[in-house]
């Protein structure tokens, strides 16, 4: 089972991808946008690579947990590639991974120049980290 995680953001894609067993999630790319028929083709090539069985949509939502206009946008993107790939998509809450993202990059000591390079897909794997985290608890009885 290999989960793959988008940060959609407007400008680039930040691209996570577990392993094969589902443990761990490791950054994998960030895509800079072009066109949403190229970011499919994009996308899909990597999961056909990778052979990927499921993927995670980061949802921008809110602080207090309500959609905004950037979910719709990442939502209309979602069900294009859902169309394209014919595999289960799922939202889940990525609300503090870009900010968690910056804090291990800061704390790292990384420039501004090269945060820029790696935050978005660094924050693609922390909210893929967590849901294999939640889905191994779960399978062990763990709640």
């Amino acid at each position: 089972m290999r989960i793959m995680a988008l940060d959609v953001g407007r400008v680039r894609i930040g691209i996570a991808i577990s392993d094969s067993l589902g443990l761990i999630a490791t950054p994998y790319e960030n895509y800079d946008r072009r066109n949403i028929s190229s970011d499919i083709a994009h996308i899909k090539n990597i999961i056909e690579q990778n052979r990927v069985t499921k993927v995670l949509i980061g949802l921008p939502v809110s602080m207090d947990g309500s959609l905004n206009e950037q979910c719709s946008s990442v939502m209309g993107f979602a069900e294009e590639l859902e169309k394209a790939v014919n595999l289960p998509v799922e939202y889940v809450d990525e609300r503090f991974s870009s900010v968690s993202a910056e804090r291990v990059l800061l704390f790292a000591d990384v420039s501004r120049k090269d945060r820029k390079k790696v935050r978005d897909k660094l924050a693609a794997s922390i909210f893929l980290q967590s849901y294999l985290d939640k889905l191994k608890n779960k399978n062990q009885g763990e709640y």
